[in-house]
């Protein structure tokens, strides 16, 4: 038994320095993320993009502090997508030999079928709120709206898929547009495999903390000539009207 018990201790050994290895890297780590990020630098920055606080809804540490960066910009965006929306349905009304809305007589007789297709035509992209920073962010659609957002010139919103409910293929292919966006643009930031991405186990989540806070740094600190935040006032880059 002794001499078993010789021979393990090497194994043991070993297992116990990977260890105190991978501790040391999530502390380097996480010495990065508060670097390039902290809860008051995002609460800053989330008061370009909304003007109303709640105490109980400030962030409480860095993770919490990413989510709500993401929640915060997005909801500036579904905003300006909003008030786009409802000027081109003005503008059709008002436009000289424009279409009018059609009357209630002609709802009546119209297929059922082409009613809900006219419905659809009216619905917003849907982009998800983040409430779980590893499992929200698995089939793109906020992440990548988040980048369109602040690259609307790079990243255009019909580009990206956003449906309220997401194939596997539909996530691959957000998760592959981050990854060509950020090997293009932002210097190799996105270190992650698709399957990274897709499958977001829990031991990825500081170096996914490390990856957000990157976007954050080049987006709100270094900001570089594509990074243009998307204006309702502006011409945006997916040609979007302006307000």
């Amino acid at each position: 038994m002794l001499s078993a018990a010789r021979r393990l201790q090497p194994w043991v050994f070993v297992l116990c320095l990977q260890s105190a290895h991978l501790a040391m890297i999530d502390t380097l780590m996480m010495a990065y993320t508060v670097e390039m990020i902290s809860v008051e630098k995002v609460v800053a920055c989330a008061q370009q993009y909304s003007a109303f606080f709640q105490a109980t809804d400030l962030p409480y540490d860095i993770e919490d502090a990413v989510m709500y960066w993401v929640n915060k910009v997005n909801e500036h965006l579904k905003d300006i997508m909003e008030q786009e929306q409802k000027l081109k349905e003005h503008h059709t009304i008002e436009a000289p030999g424009g279409q009018k809305s059609p009357s209630k007589w002609f709802w009546k007789l119209v297929p059922a079928r082409y009613r809900r297709e006219q419905t659809l035509l009216k619905q917003l992209p849907c982009i998800p709120l983040v409430e779980n920073l590893l499992k929200d962010g698995t089939d793109g659609c906020a992440l990548a709206a988040l980048i369109h957002f602040y690259c609307p010139g790079v990243v255009r919103l019909e580009d990206i898929c956003l449906k309220e409910t997401m194939s596997l293929a539909d996530s691959l292919y957000n998760l592959q547009l981050i990854q060509e966006f950020c090997q293009e643009y932002l210097n190799q930031c996105c270190h992650f495999t698709l399957e990274d991405m897709l499958y977001a186990a829990s031991s990825i989540k500081s170096n996914y903390l490390v990856f957000m806070a990157e976007l954050f740094w080049w987006f709100e600190v270094v900001k570089p000539s594509f990074v243009q935040p998307r204006d309702a006032r502006a011409q945006g880059g997916d040609g979007s009207l302006q307000l």
